[in-house]
């Protein structure tokens, strides 16, 4: 016997916040995938994973496995809406993050997904932006200085 659609969505969490730490942040799962955090009123541990980068915003996920085949899945707005109320009460930058289904072999990169609407990249380029500008400020006054 298989395992159930809820351990698959939290094997899928457990493994996309292991590879989001493979960079330079920390990511993990949120007690009961958010759940407490809802019933307590305590924005810092809804949605499924938090990012954190200590250069950079937290970030909050929303995690979904499957929702249709190897080849498709489907998209529900409702997620996307879900985490940016969320993320927006612990200004967090929202994301989903999908795995397509029963992906094993050949590319499977391609089967793992992280989203963000259109409003957050802008805001996130904005500040990536902002932390180069000052970056290059500080090489060129390091520079100036010796």
């Amino acid at each position: 016997m298989g395992r159930s659609p809820g351990q698959k969505g939290k094997r899928w969490e457990q493994n996309a916040a292991k590879e989001l730490t493979r960079g330079c942040g920390y990511w993990r799962r949120t007690p009961g995938s958010g759940a407490f955090g809802t019933q307590t009123g305590d924005a810092s541990i809804t949605g499924d994973l938090i990012g954190r980068y200590p250069w950079w915003k937290d970030f909050k996920g929303e995690a979904k496995y499957g929702y249709g085949t190897s080849k498709q899945l489907t998209l529900q707005r409702e997620w996307v809406r879900k985490i940016r109320e969320e993320a927006g009460r612990s200004r967090q930058y929202p994301c989903v993050l999908v795995k397509f289904k029963n992906v094993r072999s050949g590319d499977i990169a391609s089967s793992k997904l992280i989203m963000f609407d259109l409003e957050t990249w802008n805001k996130m380029m904005e500040e990536l932006g902002r932390i180069w500008e000052h970056y290059l400020r500080l090489l060129d006054e390091t520079s100036t200085n010796q």
